[in-house]
């Protein structure tokens, strides 16, 4: 049994590039970066250089195998009317769920979020230090662990990248 993680296989290679969402998307698969990237190049012309639009997002997490579903604000521990206007950290610290990861599209961002950890091009990093905790959400998608996924273990590899440069 494995648990979900928010390092994958050659994250490394999206590093300055605009691809937060084909990353975004391989964290949530749990699959490689270039299995993500390699796909979407085959959608894309030659012109392409990572940027994403929603239905390819979905699309490409169809393709990836992830298992996600809206999150439903209702069952959040502190529920509200909508998410408008609320900020990546505001819901880090008050709706997130611990052991969830979350796939967050903000204005002109992705990211993964797990246990107020954020992950994308720069690697993971804490809410507080992360430079896109203040921009606005768009929508939030919650990653279904695979079956027989233990939710005692579920993100506890985590921190293996922590803190390196």
């Amino acid at each position: 049994m494995t648990a979900m993680q928010l390092t994958i296989p050659n994250w490394e290679i999206a590093k300055g590039k605009p691809c937060c969402a084909v990353l975004a998307c391989a964290v949530a698969a749990q699959r490689p970066f270039l299995d993500a990237w390699g796909w979407m190049c085959r959608q894309k012309t030659k012109r392409w250089r990572g940027s994403m639009y929603d239905r390819e997002i979905k699309a490409l997490l169809e393709h990836l195998g992830a298992k996600c579903r809206p999150f439903k604000w209702s069952d959040a521990p502190q529920p509200d009317a909508d998410l408008t206007g609320y900020t990546l950290q505001r819901f880090a610290t008050i709706w997130a769920k611990p052991g969830t990861l979350y796939l967050v599209v903000t204005t002109g961002h992705a990211q993964t979020l797990l246990n107020g950890v954020v992950m994308d091009q720069r690697g993971p990093k804490t809410v507080a230090e992360f430079w896109g905790r203040r921009k606005k959400i768009r929508y939030v998608l919650e990653v279904v662990p695979p079956a027989g996924q233990d939710p005692a273990t579920f993100g506890l590899p985590l921190f293996d990248f922590y803190g390196e440069k």
